[in-house]
């Protein structure tokens, strides 16, 4: 691989794939262009601006990703609160 392939995001240069999204000659791996799009919320070429179609990219949904944190939170509560109870042998 030539010294001057690496992905636009991390730099690394391993695993790359050379982009086919629009005319611009770059490198990228798909997690960093993932994460890229995910936190910018733009669908488009991160060097031309032009608009992309992102069918291999997964694109996260904020009420998944809201979903699972509460979910996250709510176990978490459940199991602090078994913990106190039997710290205090409480039975239910």
């Amino acid at each position: 691989m030539d010294d001057t392939e690496y992905c636009i995001f991390c730099y690394q240069n391993i695993n790359l794939i050379k982009n086919n999204l629009c005319e611009c000659n770059y490198y990228y791996h798909n997690k960093c262009y993932e994460q890229w799009i995910n936190s910018s919320q733009k669908y488009e070429c991160c060097i031309c601006n032009k608009k992309i179609q992102l069918k291999f990219l997964r694109k996260k949904n904020f009420i998944t990703c809201c979903r699972f944190m509460l979910i996250t939170i709510f176990i978490i509560i459940l199991y602090i609160f078994i913990v106190i109870l039997n710290i205090f042998e409480i039975n239910i």
